[in-house]
């Protein structure tokens, strides 16, 4: 039997950015269902992986994970139940407020990667549909957020 050492869980639909790279425009004009996974189904999804141990658990998938303000709470889920298992976000940054990277850092997240196509803020507007500057000064502020906490989380930019 094989055994997937990575495993993605969208929690919930839906994105603030129109990324021109993301599959996200085609599914909002598709019209399939949206919504949010339960907390309970989620957390059934998690006691069952305890069962494989994967390495790597991320919950997001094709939307923005920090629009769900459950996440810390969920990654903290996983983490009473599999310490060791390295946890993986990859959000566009712009829900990255000082409240949320704290809730982030301590639900024990090991790895956050903001996504950021351009310094330009009009650029990054073409590409993401956001600016960049915001996004900016929400890295910039998670960064005094890590080291103010002594935080060792794998905190990287792309």
């Amino acid at each position: 039997m094989v055994i997937p050492r990575r495993i993605q869980i969208q929690t919930q639909t839906g994105c603030n950015g129109r990324c021109i790279f993301c599959p996200n425009e085609a599914f909002i004009k598709s019209h399939l269902p949206t919504g949010r996974m339960s907390t309970e189904l989620f957390k059934e999804i998690v006691d069952k992986l305890v069962e494989i141990q994967p390495h790597r658990i991320m919950p997001y998938l094709q939307n923005e994970p920090l629009l769900d303000e459950r996440l810390p709470d969920l990654i903290a889920y996983i983490h009473s139940k599999m310490p060791k298992v390295t946890t993986l976000v990859v959000t566009n940054g712009t829900r990255l407020t000082n409240d949320v990277g704290e809730a982030l850092i301590k639900s024990g997240l090991k790895r956050l990667k903001v996504s950021l196509q351009s310094l330009d803020d009009e650029v990054n507007k073409e590409l993401m549909g956001y600016p960049a500057t915001p996004v900016v000064e929400n890295i910039l502020g998670f960064a005094q957020l890590l080291e103010r906490y002594g935080s060792s989380m794998d905190f990287r930019v792309s």
